[in-house]
C-alpha cells in the first residue's frame, strides 16, 4: 500500500468517527462524546505515532476483511433459500424439464449440431 493509501484510509478513519458522532449526537448524547473521542485519539496517534499508525491501519483492514467475507456468506446463503430454492422446488413439483435433462439421458452428448450458413440477414435485429 502505498504512503498516499495509507493516508487516504487514516483520514477517512478519522473523519467517519467524526461523521458518527454528529449523526449519532442527539440521539445517544453520552455515547456520541466517545466517537468524538476516538476520533480525535485516532488522528493523534496517526500524527504522533506512526508505527502504531500501521498498526491500526492493518486490524482495520482484517476487520473489513472478516466483515466482507461474513456479508458474503449471509448474503448468498439468503438469496439461494429465498429466491432460487423456492424456485427449484415449483420446477420440481410442476414436473417441468426446462433445461431437456430427461430427454438428453441417452444422448452422447447434449449439443446440438446445426449447419447453418449465415447471411447478411441474420445480423440485422440481433437484439
Amino acid at each position: 500500500m502505498s504512503k498516499v493509501e495509507r493516508l487516504k484510509a487514516q483520514l477517512l478513519m478519522v473523519i467517519g468517527f467524526l461523521c458518527l458522532h454528529f449523526l449519532l449526537q442527539n440521539k445517544f448524547p453520552e455515547t456520541s462524546k466517545y466517537l468524538l473521542y476516538v476520533s480525535l485519539g485516532l488522528g493523534l496517534v496517526f500524527l504522533i505515532i506512526p508505527p502504531l499508525g500501521e498498526i491500526i491501519l492493518k486490524g482495520w483492514f482484517k476487520l473489513a476483511q472478516l466483515l466482507g467475507w461474513i456479508n458474503s456468506r449471509i448474503l448468498l446463503t439468503g438469496i439461494f433459500y429465498i429466491l432460487l430454492f423456492p424456485i427449484a422446488m415449483l420446477f420440481k413439483l410442476t414436473g417441468k424439464d426446462n433445461l431437456q435433462l430427461k430427454s438428453q439421458r441417452d444422448k452422447e452428448s447434449v449439443y446440438e449440431k446445426r449447419n447453418h450458413k449465415y447471411v447478411p440477414k441474420d445480423l440485422e435485429n440481433t437484439w
